[in-house]
């Protein structure tokens, strides 16, 4: 084994229990150590890597994992990019890593060309790139590197709808687990973590809440919710879903999703779990193009529905693989875990190459 290279790890977004977050960090954390990195010290989702400015000066490499944050210019995705400026003043190897990019402004481009590489998820987020002259490689969503599959032998039954980002999409989909052309079971992407404690899973659930109900949550949860007619018809939709139907661990959900004949979901790490446990999916847009790219790059762009509309029409229709999808979703995760090894011994072969 190589020496081992100390790196820094910015944007820890396993710390939300997002399912696919969960498993994304626990692969950056394994491929990197498959290459003799160890990782020191790692920023919080949400929490600013300055605080981490005297770990960054001890390591050979910062690596930020990008997921989606980075597009429209949007405050949090701009605090990740000015970490490689910062790295390349003071000469630190810097990597941004899983990444989407879209719709960014010129500070946002700046920031980005002192990357030492960049690795995005899909290709529209390369070309989006490519148009300001930084050169970036595809490597699908490390999820799609664990070696998870379905258990043979298993048998499918019925429809699990899964929520979205968006509010009036996540309200749509749950409508449709209950009164649409094929109801089935909703579940949740964002809950506990499988490392987390279970005071540690609740407050992830009372933080979900806390979304919905935004200032009425901070003005005491338990006050209005005994006052729940008074809400609004969206907020109340949406906390009945966090309160039946509490996000399930990683493990779990993959075990319901691959026992299910369809995954209907408005997520795009729903459809990366859809694929790794090869079970046939529906989806809607999210809040960028991670969802139209990855689609496109796969050659299943067809399973993205313009609205919810379409996608009840779609349920009454059928939804299983054909031969062909079944071949590609198969070439894709070989692909997803080969190029997610390679990016790592890249990253490697830098930050040594700079130690010398």
């Amino acid at each position: 084994m190589p020496s081992t290279l100390d790196a820094v790890l910015v944007n820890d977004t396993s710390v939300s229990g997002h399912a696919g977050c969960v498993l994304v960090v626990d692969q950056i954390r394994r491929l990197a150590a498959e290459q003799g990195i160890r990782f020191t010290a790692a920023c919080p989702l949400r929490s600013h890597w300055h605080s981490l400015e005297a770990d960054l000066l001890r390591a050979d490499l910062c690596i930020v994992n990008g997921e989606g944050t980075i597009h429209h210019s949007g405050k949090t995705g701009l605090a990740l990019v000015e970490a490689a400026t910062w790295c390349r003043r003071h000469q630190i190897p810097c990597a941004l890593i899983n990444a989407v990019y879209q719709e960014n402004d010129e500070r946002f481009h700046r920031h980005t060309r002192s990357f030492d590489r960049v690795y995005v998820r899909e290709s529209l987020s390369r070309q989006s790139l490519a148009e300001q002259g930084i050169d970036a490689q595809v490597v699908p969503d490390l999820t799609l590197s664990a070696s998870v599959g379905p258990k043979a032998g298993r048998s499918r039954s019925g429809v699990l709808y899964n929520d979205s980002v968006r509010r009036a999409t996540a309200e749509a989909l749950f409508e449709l687990s209950r009164r649409g052309p094929l109801p089935g079971q909703f579940v949740l992407i964002e809950g506990r973590g499988p490392r987390r404690t279970a005071r540690q899973g609740v407050a992830a659930l009372l933080r979900h809440a806390g979304k919905v109900l935004r200032h009425r949550v901070r003005r005491g949860v338990y006050g209005r919710l005994a006052r729940l007619p008074r809400l609004g018809r969206s907020d109340r939709i949406v906390l009945e879903a966090v309160l039946s139907a509490p996000a399930p661990g990683l493990d779990e959900l993959l075990e319901r999703i691959a026992a299910s004949e369809c995954f209907v979901t408005g997520r795009f790490h729903g459809i990366c779990l859809a694929l790794l446990t090869r079970t046939p999916f529906l989806t809607l847009a999210s809040n960028s193009h991670k969802t139209e790219g990855m689609l496109a790059d796969l050659g299943m762009s067809h399973r993205l529905l313009p609205d919810t509309d379409g996608l009840a029409s779609r349920l009454s229709g059928g939804f299983a693989f054909d031969a062909a999808e079944q071949a590609r979703v198969d070439a894709y995760l070989t692909r997803a875990r080969q190029s997610a090894v390679a990016m790592f011994a890249d990253i490697a072969a830098l930050a040594r190459d700079r130690r010398r």
